[in-house]
């Protein structure tokens, strides 16, 4: 068996180098291929099981309009096979993160479940169960690459350093939808890869990237330290989103993102929302078992997980009404980075700004 079989990432390289889309590659390109594959597939099984401590400022700059700033928090945790994301609530601009409410999506060994908590609440309350089949959690069986929930979770934090737009090189470069132009050495050792995408082959859940430039630290596990795409806004026009991102060593030598800065603009409605991130390590002694990611670690009952929505409540033990649904802007300001909804955030000032007054 060789390493790349071993590590998994063989089946990524040959598909791409035998690609029609790539078969002008040149051999030295190939050759910096499988260097990257090794590297992403190293960083990604180190990742994964860490705790990581996230803080983000977003600020957002519309025309005719003042300035709004909001900050906010985020703790992600993972061992390998469960993840969970609990982060503060961004419908309140500016305001300590403690202040805020929270909500926290978890991913455990046999059902996804979404906890909140409210602003000043020391108790989480559960407002949804969803089973796992064992299928389920094999990534490889979800139909035409979609994404699961811990690859949303892993990408946007987790992951960030091997991501782009959230979703891990190492699979986007293999995508039908996705064509690599170009992955080549520049002058100054790192590597660039431009890449176009067909908007109509994309896997659900994949936003509207249509091409992009990143470009790889060869010397630190393949880390991404800068990239550019032009996106869709979901308005027919284009928006950029440009991202850096600067290291520091993890307690295990790899680099971990230590600032990261998004910028998304667009020119139409004269929109620019940016966002800039601090990440911090958790040390941990041991990998972190999967009970951390189980109803019981949260303060609720196992039994919780087979009750109707109307007892959700009653399980929580919560003498308060549950937090209101948060605004469709949720994602972009806790997580700092979510593009997600980055169409309809646009699409959304684009029609205040035409809107007649």
């Amino acid at each position: 068996m060789t390493a790349l079989n071993w590590l998994g990432v063989a089946p990524v390289v040959v598909a791409l180098l035998g690609s029609s889309a790539n078969a002008q590659t040149t051999t030295a390109d190939k050759s910096l291929l499988r260097a990257a594959a090794l590297g992403w597939a190293d960083y990604e099984t180190a990742a994964r099981a860490r705790t990581v401590r996230v803080r983000a400022v977003t600020r957002l700059e519309r025309l005719g309009a003042e300035p709004k700033e909001a900050t906010n928090a985020a703790v992600v945790r993972g061992n390998g096979r469960c993840v969970s994301l609990e982060r503060s609530a961004g419908d309140d601009w500016g305001g300590d993160p403690d202040a805020k409410s929270w909500e926290g999506k978890i991913v455990g060994p046999e059902y996804e479940f979404v906890v909140q908590r409210p602003p000043g609440g020391s108790g989480w309350a559960l407002t949804g169960v969803t089973s796992l089949k064992p299928e389920a959690t094999k990534r490889e069986t979800l139909p035409s690459g979609q994404l699961h929930l811990q690859d949303r979770i892993e990408g946007e934090y987790l992951l960030q350093a091997v991501s782009v737009d959230d979703v891990l090189v190492s699979r986007l470069i293999n995508r039908p939808c996705c064509r690599t132009d170009r992955f080549t050495a520049l002058p100054d050792g790192s590597v660039e890869w431009q890449f176009t995408c067909d908007v109509s082959k994309r896997p659900h859940g994949m936003r509207l990237v249509q091409s992009g430039r990143a470009v790889f630290d060869p010397g630190r596990n393949w880390v991404i330290r800068e990239y550019a795409l032009s996106n869709g806004d979901g308005a027919g026009g284009v928006a950029t989103v440009r991202r850096t991102l600067s290291y520091k060593p993890a307690p295990d030598g790899r680099p971990i993102p230590d600032e990261v800065r998004t910028v998304v603009t667009d020119r139409n409605p004269g929109a620019i929302l940016s966002f800039t991130q601090r990440h911090d390590v958790v040390p941990q002694m041991k990998p972190l078992s999967d009970d951390v990611f189980t109803l019981i670690a949260y303060g609720l009952p196992e039994s919780a997980r087979n009750q109707g929505n109307l007892q959700l409540l009653i399980a929580n033990n919560l003498g308060t009404p549950l937090p209101a649904p948060t605004h469709w802007y949720w994602w972009l300001l806790t997580a700092g980075i979510g593009l997600t909804t980055l169409g309809a955030v646009l699409l959304a000032m684009r029609r205040r700004v035409n809107a007649p007054h």
